[in-house]
């Protein structure tokens, strides 16, 4: 049974393809689908392969066991995933998942980290949160204005190399319609799932217009915030007991 571990892999990632949203086939899938990619695709390794068991799936992803089978599903055929089904060395049925990684265009592909599995906060997410989250990645920008701006009052442009690698952020001044549309939610459904992403962290409000609505915000890539082990594994064994 997956327990979650104090010690956090800070820098594990997949390269989540743009054209996902780029194209509305995010927006197209299921919720299911939306909740359990993101934990196969960070699971793949150097040959693109992944073997998480459905029930890590589960787990990591915060849905339940038919969830995942019904996400799993919705998956196959998506154009860069491949599943097949093999029998592990235990003997029992399980599924292997292809992810073929994006070409190396500048600006096609975000880094998804690994991090946010690991550290509960993907599971805690509603599932339009976990929809809406990879939008607001792929619309995510850095500009030097906006950062000496909203940041670094003392940032030059000399400095760009190195804010840019270092950086754990990105700004997103997308349309809220936009937003709902590529990540294939509600209008009704944005300002919930924005809520869940801000009380995980995962997002930051930084301007407002004369309403009072929001209209640039943070996308964080990782955060320091993070739910005790403890309790997740808590929550795992009233869930599982000790299956």
């Amino acid at each position: 049974m997956y327990r979650f571990k104090e010690d956090i892999n800070w820098n594990a990632h997949f390269w989540f393809d743009g054209q996902l949203i780029k194209k509305m086939i995010w927006a197209k899938l299921p919720k299911a689908a939306k909740s359990i990619y993101p934990v196969i695709a960070c699971h793949r390794n150097e040959k693109g392969i992944a073997y998480p068991g459905e029930r890590i799936i589960a787990i990591l992803s915060g849905r339940t066991d038919k969830t995942v089978r019904n996400g799993i599903r919705a998956l196959d055929g998506l154009f860069n995933i491949k599943i097949t089904n093999y029998i592990t060395s235990r003997g029992r049925r399980s599924k292997k998942f292809f992810i073929a990684a994006p070409p190396r265009v500048p600006g096609r592909a975000f880094p998804f980290y690994k991090c946010l599995l690991e550290k509960g906060l993907w599971q805690e997410l509603s599932p339009t949160a976990q929809a809406l989250y990879p939008v607001m990645r792929h619309f995510g920008f850095f500009a030097g204005d906006t950062y000496r701006l909203y940041q670094d009052p003392e940032y030059a442009d000399d400095d760009f190399d190195r804010v840019y690698r270092a950086r754990d952020f990105d700004f997103c001044e997308a349309e809220p319609l936009q937003m709902a549309l590529h990540a294939g939610i509600s209008r009704q459904s944005l300002a919930p799932a924005l809520e869940d992403l801000l009380a995980c962290d995962l997002i930051e409000a930084l301007d407002r217009d004369p309403g009072g609505h929001v209209f640039l915000w943070k996308v964080f890539f990782k955060t320091q915030s993070w739910f005790p082990r403890d309790a997740l594994n808590k929550k795992i064994e009233e869930r599982y007991g000790n299956q």
